[in-house]
């Protein structure tokens, strides 16, 4: 009897611990993992081109320490610049970000228009998304799915780093 709630309660224990992140406990996670990546990341670019063949070039950043992997994706095409940041917890993914700056050079060269979105996920599940400007979310059919294009765009990215040889053991 002793042994079968001893062995109870390691187990609620145990679930305890591995419950779903919420919003909050996942920003406090990413602003820890920020302030160490930015000091003690490594880089490499690679060129790329386009579907219609215009040449750029494609900078990552990427960190690993115990239980944390980030790494970011930035690239500039003509007037748009975009970036992607992955923040991963213990192997699964917790918070993503995409952003597309528009620029107009004529008007003015340095300051753009921007369309962000930041996405939360617990347990590979999207959990809370927001996002900022006028892009892809206002589509007017709903047909935009953050969390099956981020997922989608993720696993593209994992094999492209894989194939740089690096290996962060998602």
């Amino acid at each position: 009897m002793r042994l079968t709630i001893l062995l109870i309660s390691i187990s609620i224990s145990f679930a305890a611990h591995a419950q779903k992140l919420n919003r909050p406990a996942i920003e406090k996670i990413v602003k820890r993992m920020d302030s160490l990546y930015k000091e003690n990341y490594t880089s490499f670019s690679k060129n790329k081109k386009t579907t219609k063949g215009k040449l750029f070039k494609e900078y990552w950043k990427y960190y690993k320490a115990p239980s944390q992997i980030y790494f970011s994706v930035e690239q500039r095409i003509d007037s748009t610049e975009y970036k992607e940041e992955y923040y991963f917890y213990k192997s699964k993914l917790i918070y993503a970000t995409e952003r597309e700056i528009f620029y107009v050079p004529s008007l003015d060269p340095d300051n753009g228009t921007t369309w962000a979105g930041s996405y939360y996920f617990s347990g590979n599940k999207m959990i809370e998304e927001e996002t900022l400007g006028h892009g892809k979310s206002e589509s007017e059919d709903n047909s935009w799915n953050p969390e099956k294009e981020t997922l989608s765009r993720l696993q593209k990215r994992k094999s492209e780093i894989k194939k740089q040889g690096i290996n962060l053991s998602f």
